[in-house]
Order: C-alpha cells, then sequence, then structure tokens
C-alpha cells in the first residue's frame, strides 16, 4: 500500500461486504458476475488509486470471463492508469491481465509487449503471476515448448511462496500445454494438483475448469466415459459457480468425436460457438471452438459446413498469430476438400504444406495431415509423392492414441497394396482392428462401442477390395464378417443399476406417459417435451459414462471355418455393399460362392417402398366379415395392394439375391444383410415366402446364438400393454396354451413388473404398442401401463428371455451405426442373450396380429424354432389381404 493513502482499507461499506479489495480480482475467476457487480460499486464509491487498480482489474476480468473482450481492455487500461502511481509490482499485475486479454482480443504483438514490460517490473511472487500469464499468452501463439518452462518456473516459485491458489492456476495452465503436446500422464498430475488446490481454497469456478481439463486428458487416453464423467461433474460445479461453459460443451464435442458419435459431437459444438458468440466472447474462444466444431461437420458429413467453421477460424487465428491453431483450421478445409471430391495439384500441395507444418507444432494431427496427404498423392496416381508420408504415418501404429495408430496400420495396408503384397496388406488391416477391438472394449455403452467402428471402415474396406479382387469368395466372406456387427461378439457391460438410474428412467417414463395424454387431449406440450428430452440425455449421459474393461473382457474370435462347419443343412447368406453394388455370397459347409446382384441405391428405394405398401395394406383393409358384406377382402384395394406386393417382392428378389436364388438350396436359410437392409421383408421375396429364414446380423452372432444353452425350466411369460383391441382375447387364448404362464394384462403391466417377469424365461410373449426412435434407437420402446419400456429398461436385465415374441409395431426395426451395426429392441436383446426373436418391421394391424400370434405359439410350443414357427404360421393365413401383410411383416431374428 502506497504511503498516504487514506482511503486504502476498505472505507467503503461494499468493501467491508465483501472483504479485502485485493481479493477481488482473484475472485473475477470463479464468479465472474458477482464480482463484477461488487467492482462497479466499489468502483462508484472510492476515488483511491489503489482500491481502484484493483476493482478495474476485476472488473476487466471479470467482464472477459463473461464474454466482452473489447469492454474488458476498456477496464483494464483504466485500471492500469490507476495502478501508475501504487508501485511497479502493482503496476505489473494490472500490465498482465491486459496483456492476456489482449490475446483474447486477438492484438498479438501488442498482448506481447505490455507482457515483456509487466515482467521487467515485477519481482518474487508477482513475476510468477506475470510468468504465469506470460505462459499463457505463448501457449496461446502455439509456441508450446517456452510456455511449459514459463508455467513450470512459476509454479515452483509460487509454490514456495504459500500461494495455493496462483500455484493452482500455473499447474492448470502446465497441463493445458501438456495436453497440446499429447504427455497424459503429467498433465494429469498437474491438474488433479490444481484441482484438489482450488477446491480446497473455495474457488468453485476455477475447479470446475480443473475438473473440466481432467477430462481432456482422459480423452486424451482414450478413456472416453471417464472424461464424459469428469464433464458431467464440471457442470454441475460451474452449475454452482452461476455459470454457463461453453468451453465445456467444446470439450465434450472432442471427446464424442474420439468415439464416432459425430451428430453429437456437433451439437455440441454448435451449442459452444452459439454461446461465445451470443456473449461477445474473446476471438482466442472462438476460433478453438470454430475448428472443432468444424471437426464434427466434417465427421458428421457435412464438408460445406465444415468449410464455413474453419474458414472463419482461420481468420481469427492469422490475426492471432495462432500459427497452431491456424494449421488445425487448414487441415480441416483441406479434409473437406477432399471428402467434397476435389483430386488436384493444388491440394497435394496445400496437404504436404500442412503435415509439415503440423510437424512443426508436434501436433497430434500430423498423422491424420501424412496420411491425407497420401491419399490424395495416391488418388493422383503417384505413389512416388504418397510413399514418404506414408512412411512418416506409419510410425504411429505402435504409439499415441488409438485413432493414430489406427491411422498408421491404415498407411502400412496402403503401403502394401501399392507393392501388391496382398499379406502384408490383410496383415496391416487386421493389427488396425485390433487396435480398435482394444479400444471398443474400455467403452460400456452399446451405442458407443457401435459409433467407434467408424473408425475402422477405411481398413475394412482396403482389406474387402484386395478380396474381391483376388476373386475369392472365402476370403471375402472373412473380411465382411470381421467389420460386420462386432458389438455382437463383445461382452456386453450393462450401466450401474443403482438407485439415481432407475429413478430417472421411471421419471423418463412419466414424462413420456404425461406428454402422449397431453397431445391426445390437446393440451400444451411444449414443456413437457423439454422435460422428456431433459431426462432422455441424463439417461444416455449415465450409460455413456459406463466405462468396459480391455484387460476382462475377450470378444469372440473370428472363425470362418467353424462358422461353415456349424452351418449343416443350413445355408448362409451374406448380402455385401461393395461401391454401390449388390455382392451375395452364398456360403455352405463345403464352400463359398459369389454372385452380383443389383446397385445398391436402387435395393434401398424398393425395400422402403415395400414397408410402405406393407403398412398401407394392414391399415386400410381389415378382415373379412363373416357375411361376406362391403369391405371385405376382396376389395379393390386389397387386390391393388396384393398385386403390389407380389410384384416388389419379385424386383426384390432379381435386385438382391439375382442369381444367387440358384444357390439356395431347400433348406434353412440365414440371411446376413448390411444393417440398412435389416428391415427389408424377406418373405415378400419368392424364393423366400416358404422357407424357413432367419436374419442374423453377423454369421458369428447367428453361430453365438444357436450356443445359448435354454433354461432349464420351460416357463413362459406373458405381457400385454394397454389401448389393444383383442389384447385380452388374446391374453386368454395364451393362457389356455400355455396354462403355468405368468400374466400381466393390461392395468398390470407396469415396466418393473414387466421385467421382472422376462427375467430368464424360456419363452416371453409382449402385445404392446410399439415405438422405433430412428433419432435415438436406444429409446425404442415398448408401451406399458406406466408409460414406454425402453432399450435402456431391457438393458437392465440379468438374463434376457432365451425366446421372445414381440407382437408389437416397428418392433423388428433397427437403425444402423458405426462401420456395420444395428442398435434398437431386436438388437439389444441379441447382445443380452436372447437366442431367438419374432418382431414386426412394420406397424400392424392389432386384430391380425392377434390371430397370427396365436398360431406363431401353436408352433413355438411344440419345440419349432422361430423361424420355423413364423414359415408355418404364413402357411395358415390363407389369402385375407391384412392377414397377408401382418405374416410378411415379421421377421425371425437369432437362431432359436
Amino acid at each position: 500500500m502506497p504511503p498516504g493513502d487514506a482511503q486504502h482499507n476498505a472505507s467503503s461499506a461494499e468493501l467491508a461486504r465483501h472483504g479485502p479489495v485485493e481479493d477481488l480480482p482473484r475472485r473475477a475467476l470463479s464468479r465472474p458476475r458477482d464480482t463484477a457487480r461488487t467492482a462497479q460499486r466499489v468502483l462508484a464509491a472510492n476515488r483511491s488509486p489503489y482500491v481502484r487498480s484493483y476493482a478495474g482489474q476485476a472488473l476487466g476480468i471479470a467482464t472477459r470471463e463473461m464474454g466482452d473482450v473489447a469492454q474488458a481492455v476498456r477496464y483494464l487500461r483504466a485500471a492500469l492508469a490507476a495502478a501508475a502511481s501504487c508501485g511497479d509490482e502493482r503496476r505489473a499485475d494490472v500490465e498482465a491481465s491486459l496483456g492476456i486479454t489482449l490475446a483474447y482480443a486477438g492484438r498479438s504483438k501488442e498482448a506481447l509487449r505490455h507482457m515483456d514490460a509487466a515482467l521487467s517490473q515485477a519481482t518474487g511472487t508477482t513475476a510468477a503471476q506475470v510468468r504465469l500469464r506470460r505462459g499463457n499468452l505463448l501457449g496461446i501463439l502455439g509456441r508450446t515448448s517456452e510456455a511449459i518452462a514459463e508455467h513450470r518456473r512459476a509454479a515452483r516459485t509460487l509454490r514456495a511462496a504459500g500461494d495455493s491458489v496462483w500455484e493452482a492456476r500455473a499447474l492448470n495452465n502446465l497441463g493445458l500445454e501438456l495436453i497440446h503436446r499429447g504427455d497424459a500422464s503429467r498433465a494429469e498430475d498437474a491438474l488433479t494438483r490444481a484441482e484438489a488446490l482450488l477446491t480446497d481454497a473455495g474457488q468453485t469456478f476455477e475447479a470446475a475448469n480443473m475438473r473440466s481439463n481432467r477430462g481432456l486428458v482422459a480423452s486424451l487416453y482414450g478413456k472416453v466415459p471417464e472424461a464424459l464423467a469428469h464433464y458431467d461433474a464440471a457442470e454441475k460445479m460451474y452449475a454452482d459457480a452461476g455459470v454457463q461453459s461453453a468451453e465445456l460443451s467444446e470439450v465434450r464435442c472432442s471427446a464424442l468425436l474420439a468415439v464416432g458419435l459425430y451428430d453429437d459431437a456437433l451439437r455440441h459444438g454448435q451449442e459452444a460457438v452459439r454461446l461465445l458468440r451470443s456473449q461477445g466472447a474473446a476471438a482466442a474462444y472462438r476460433a478453438d471452438a470454430l475448428v472443432r466444431t468444424a471437426q464434427a461437420a466434417l465427421a458428421a458429413d457435412d464438408p460445406q459446413i465444415a468449410r464455413a467453421y474453419a474458414t472463419e477460424a482461420v481468420r481469427l487465428f492469422r490475426r492471432q498469430e495462432r500459427g497452431r491453431g491456424e494449421t488445425l483450421a487448414r487441415l480441416t478445409i483441406v479434409r473437406a476438400r477432399f471428402t467434397s471430391g476435389e483430386r488436384s495439384r493444388r491440394l497435394l500441395r496445400d496437404t504436404a504444406a500442412l503435415a509439415a507444418a503440423a510437424d512443426r507444432h508436434r501436433m497430434a494431427e500430423a498423422v491424420e495431415a501424412h496420411l491425407l496427404t497420401a491419399q490424395v498423392a495416391l488418388a493422383l496416381g503417384d505413389a512416388m509423392a504418397a510413399n514418404p508420408h506414408l512412411l512418416k504415418t506409419a510410425r504411429a501404429r505402435y504409439r499415441g492414441s488409438a485413432q493414430n495408430r489406427v491411422f498408421g496400420w491404415h498407411a502400412a495396408a496402403l503401403r502394401a497394396e501399392a507393392a501388391g503384397s496382398r499379406r502384408a496388406l490383410f496383415q496391416a488391416c487386421e493389427r488396425g482392428l485390433q487396435v480398435l477391438d482394444a479400444y471398443q472394449l474400455t467403452l460400456g455403452a452399446v451405442e458407443m462401442r457401435a459409433a467407434a467402428t467408424t473408425h475402422g471402415k477405411a481398413l475394412t474396406k482396403i482389406a474387402v477390395r484386395a478380396a474381391l479382387a483376388a476373386d475369392d469368395p472365402l476370403m471375402l466372406l472373412r473380411w465382411t464378417e470381421r467389420w460386420r456387427a462386432r458389438t455382437f461378439t463383445i461382452p456386453p457391460v450393462r450401466p450401474p443399476d443403482d438407485d439415481e438410474y432407475a429413478a430417472k428412467l421411471a421419471m423418463l417414463r412419466q414424462t413420456t406417459r404425461n406428454l402422449n395424454q397431453a397431445t391426445i387431449e390437446g393440451r400444451p406440450v411444449a414443456t413437457l417435451e423439454r422435460e422428456r428430452r431433459r431426462l432422455e440425455d441424463e439417461v444416455r449421459g449415465h450409460v455413456l459414462r459406463t466405462s468396459g474393461s480391455a484387460a476382462n473382457a475377450d470378444a469372440e474370435h473370428l472363425d470362418i471355418d467353424g462358422v461353415l462347419a456349424a452351418l449343416g443343412e443350413t445355408r448362409l447368406v451374406e448380402i455385401n455393399n461393395l461401391d454401390g453394388r449388390i455382392h451375395v455370397l452364398v456360403a455352405t459347409s463345403a464352400g463359398v460362392r459369389r454372385h452380383v446382384a443389383g446397385m445398391w441405391d436402387a435395393v434401398a428405394r424398393a425395400a422402403e417402398f415395400s414397408r410402405f405398401v406393407l403398412r398401407r395394406l394392414a391399415y386400410r383393409t381389415r378382415p373379412e366379415p363373416a357375411n361376406g358384406t362391403k369391405g371385405g377382402i376382396r376389395s379393390e384395394l386389397a387386390q391393388t395392394g396384393l398385386a403390389s406386393l407380389e410384384t416388389l417382392g419379385a424386383r426384390l428378389q432379381e435386385q438382391i439375391l439375382a442369381t444367387a436364388v440358384d444357390d439356395l438350396g431347400d433348406g434353412p436359410l440365414v440371411i446376413v444383410p448390411p444393417a440398412a437392409l435389416h428391415p427389408v421383408p424377406w418373405g415378400l421375396l419368392p424364393a423366400l415366402a416358404d422357407r424357413v429364414v432367419t436374419v442374423a446380423p453377423s454369421a458369428l452372432a447367428w453361430r453365438h446364438a444357436r450356443g445359448i444353452e435354454p433354461p432349464g425350466d420351460r416357463t413362459v411369460a406373458v405381457v400385454v400393454g394397454p389401448g389393444l383391441k383383442g389384447a385380452r382375447a388374446e391374453a386368454v387364448a395364451l393362457a389356455d396354451r400355455y396354462p403355468h404362464a405368468e400374466i400381466l394384462t393390461a392395468g398390470m403391466a407396469t415396466a418393473e413388473k414387466v421385467l421382472l417377469s422376462l427375467e430368464g424365461r424360456w419363452l416371453a410373449h409382449i402385445a404392446a404398442h410399439g415405438t422405433f426412435r430412428p433419432d435415438n434407437p436406444l429409446f425404442s420402446s415398448l408401451l406399458m401401463e406406466d408409460g414406454p419400456l425402453t432399450v435402456h429398461d431391457l438393458q437392465r436385465l440379468g438374463r434376457a428371455p432365451y425366446r421372445l415374441v414381440l407382437s408389437c409395431c416397428d418392433s423388428g426395426v433397427t437403425a444402423s451405426a458405426g462401420a456395420d451395426e444395428l442398435l434398437g429392441l431386436v438388437a439389444a436383446l441379441g447382445q443380452l442373450g436372447t437366442a431367438g426373436v419374432l418382431a414386426p418391421v412394420v406397424p400392424v394391424n392389432d386384430e391380425a396380429t392377434v390371430q397370427f400370434s396365436l398360431a406363431l405359439h401353436e408352433r413355438l410350443a411344440t419345440g419349432a424354432t422361430a423361424a420355423q414357427a413364423l414359415r408355418d404360421a404364413r402357411l395358415s393365413t390363407g389369402d385375407d389381404p391384412c392377414a397377408y401383410a401382418t405374416a410378411r411383416a415379421y421377421l425371425a431374428f437369432g437362431a432359436a
């Protein structure tokens, strides 16, 4: 305190309430809004230069943290003027705050001048505090090594002085720079100590920053569930501090990118950009968020949006003289150009220059930059230009993140392909996929595991292309199976079934039930819709935080010879989309044959149209009245619908199977289609209409289902949800069929009772309204008395029923994810151990479904498999169009 300053000693009532004025700048980082209001009142009540220097500095820092950087600079200049008469230490501290704020404003040269001036005036702990902020500035400018050295030096001085808060800040900045360098272990040590110091000091906002940064480290280790847990904890801490953090949305975006949840990543990235723009945030913050969001947009297959975000980021990084950030943004732009189809010498020069820049900045993204350069060169037919970049990329296959190691093996496979070494190519692809297998095992959530397979797409395409070129059907089958429905081969990890999780699911059921009722009654639903979305986010977040264990779980070994031997009289029909053309592999115990069929786009359109016609036929026609009155089965509409189905079936068969029909034989069939073709009504195809046919996500999954042991007793559970026509008659009929069955009828079938009833049953039947959620398949549901029973609920089962009949609309529909994975009700049940499922892939007529279900159970009760029961029930249908459509809507999944 300067001598003679009579007003410095908290003479105002404001300072008496809020503590020493010297604490205000520190509090500005923890509670910026509260501190800003306090600082403004102090400035209005006190003319002391000393007090005004602290209050003005605090107001500037708080305003910067709240996003108005231009105004923050003005406040800090005024504080610096006030500090001019308060001694060198005071002036140095304020000038350092001004310097770092100028950097956030994109005025890097001016920021360095102020920072160097501050350092020249300071000594002791003040010099350490200035050095910390100078290190932060150097980090913003991409001078990582210098930044690390400054932060380490500052932390040592502050620890010796006993200043725990400033030591924590130095450790945090050190941790961030170590993250940029890829040194996750040292970064975690620094950040964990920093969080502990700040928590002890009551600095909630800054402690939340540390927790969020620990999530970044977990992501760097590849521990995404752990990262998401850190981010959730940080979100609560930010809420306690009264702050909504755009940075938290940005780092969530980064974590979700790592596991292939690209749409979620883009949503969080765009939220971060929106928040920063609305807050008028610093250019440095906006640039970082823009480039991350650009990466998410590119991964989500929107290169146009990616280029727009990345181009804006380039401008901001250039203004700030942040070479590292500009390199990252430009790399995103050239990736977008390549994804959009550009193949040019200019693109090759641009990617090569960026790869070199990434090397100079020691960026983890350098691996991908070199791979992209090689891919551009190979696309131009320039193997000589590609080779040095492939060599550099291939060095990453034994170190770094899982994604970079996969990139390394990708480069090794491309080198082998260029050299014509098929053996080395297959070996490289296998080793890369093994890296991905191990990574998947660290993820507990099925959704994450499925999405993560996206990272292996390029490797499997190379291998499949090589097998196709070799005209080796057995090898082609092996590589198709290697990447198809890989999640089904990994032991499931259920989320912790704790009271909090169960309560969230119950609240979601109740909210959805209230929402549905309000919709029926025409009441306002906006509030209920928001609450449902919030609860879905919480449930999903709980599941995504579930970790797997690579040490304790092994994926099932891919044994194609074993699969072929297990076929017996069954024939395997594996359908592939290779570069837009359908290829069909028909496998028997004696070998594999390949057939070429139609074009993928035409097949997809015909499959969707066939489902539309089935829906129309089920709901526009009804079973013929007993007296044959108007509206019976001979209506023109019914006959037109039946004719359309016959035509569609023949067209689908020609486009999907073509000449493979001649190889199908007379025995049972296992159809393994791409994920997008799983909901095809396979019973419409003339060659499959009267056959025993089961649909499986992969041949390996079918073999696994065959090996599931049924429970020792033949107990049966029957569940009837609310609002179904004929449901009571169905329950009564099934009770006659299974006199010892446990039956939950409408009014009794609550979600918890249903889960208890399904546990470990030999056979279960659920008749309920079904809803498929294409936006989030794990919230696909069956309507129970207290609301929807979702996939998340079913994942709480200790042992899923051995066989299950789902007499529910759309319950057999799945969505594709990742490389070629399935998500939905049937997929979840298969992963949980249900060996056989019968379910429709379109909405079905309730009344017609009752009779068809009873026909199914006639055969199931005698020991028939699901596929056999389905074949026999179809044969008993007759020519009623509604019943015909219902029968063709059902598929048999699995093997039991």
